[in-house]
């Protein structure tokens, strides 16, 4: 990852104002630099004008082969591998964060919580009685973070295919998980902050340690036929991560203002409780895209096609270009 400092890189403005349309369903923190970009007028810098779409990534990707989108953000489900597969041509071009911690069950996190109750010694959790167990996520047995799970599971001596996934709205995860629903789940932020200091439940898996699973995706057709555009587009997201979210980005009131601000939250909930800064970072990991397929292919009847060479899927050459062209 490289860091740089707050304002790089410099706008290089259009010669003629590009109109991008972007889909996002979630404003959260994950996110904030999408959001922060916008309100603090980032792509304006760049005579971008950016208009965003409430769509989970799903939903825009036929949007995107249409042209009616041009630029998804979401993480690597089974449905963009299956979208790809189908000559949908869509790459994915930026990351986005991991947690600080990530990899580390010891400190409160986004990952895979568990009930203590459903171990015969709750206190002393055998995590292999996770076996046979409910798995509440909002996506379901096709989401990426069923890469993590797996890998902390098999890690256990657990098969991930002796789980019951059972899909939930992102909303009621948590009660899901609270009232018995299910007896694990997978908890995003902030949603793992309200168990958090409960005795009643327990970290099971983190996401991947230096490894971004969110992302930016961008049409084909749209970046080829648009190159300074797009890159115009990924120059304002680093110069808006490298300007307002790098390093403890959480202790400063204007900036965690700022953040608040720009999706929807307050101060209190972006850099309170148990809340650490997240770690952001563009640059996508070598094998994450194997790894997740082959996760999937694990699981069984997700994916609908032989596993796709990461060339194919990812395209670094337009954040690189964003940084250092």
């Amino acid at each position: 990852m490289a860091r740089c400092a707050p304002g790089y890189p410099e706008p290089k403005p259009l010669t003629e104002r590009a109109k991008v349309v972007i889909s996002s369903s979630s404003k959260s923190e994950a996110a904030a630099f999408l959001y922060l970009a916008i309100q603090e007028g980032e792509f304006e810098k760049e005579n971008l004008d950016v208009q965003l779409v409430d769509l989970r990534y799903a939903e825009a990707s036929p949007q995107m082969l249409t042209g009616q989108v041009q630029v998804g953000t979401g993480s690597p489900e089974a449905a963009w591998y299956n979208a790809v597969g189908q000559d949908i041509g869509v790459h994915w071009v930026m990351g986005n964060f991991f947690p600080p911690h990530a990899g580390d069950v010891t400190i409160p996190q986004t990952g895979l919580w568990a009930r203590r109750d459903i171990f015969t010694d709750p206190q002393n959790p055998d995590f292999t009685e996770l076996a046979g167990k409910t798995l509440g996520s909002a996506v379901g047995p096709s989401s990426a973070i069923m890469y993590p799970i797996n890998t902390a599971l098999t890690a256990l001596g657990v098969d991930i295919n002796t789980l019951q996934v059972q899909q939930l709205p992102s909303a009621d995860v948590v009660t899901a998980l609270e009232n018995g629903a299910v007896d694990a789940a997978w908890l995003l932020d902030p949603s793992w902050t309200a168990i958090a200091d409960s005795p009643d439940y327990v970290l099971v898996a983190t996401q991947p340690p230096g490894e971004p699973l969110g992302n930016i995706f961008f049409s084909d057709e749209w970046a080829n036929q648009n190159h300074d555009a797009a890159v115009a587009v990924l120059r304002a997201m680093i110069r808006t991560i490298n300007t307002y979210l790098a390093g403890d980005y959480e202790a400063d009131p204007a900036i965690v203002e700022k953040i608040a601000t720009a999706i929807d939250s307050t101060p209190e909930a972006v850099a309170g409780g148990a809340s650490e800064p997240l770690t952001f970072d563009w640059e996508l990991r070598e094998g994450t895209t194997d790894r997740i397929q082959q996760t999937f292919e694990t699981i069984g009847g997700v994916l609908q096609q032989p596993l796709i060479p990461e060339d194919q899927l990812v395209d670094r050459s337009l954040y690189t270009e964003a940084v250092t062209g």
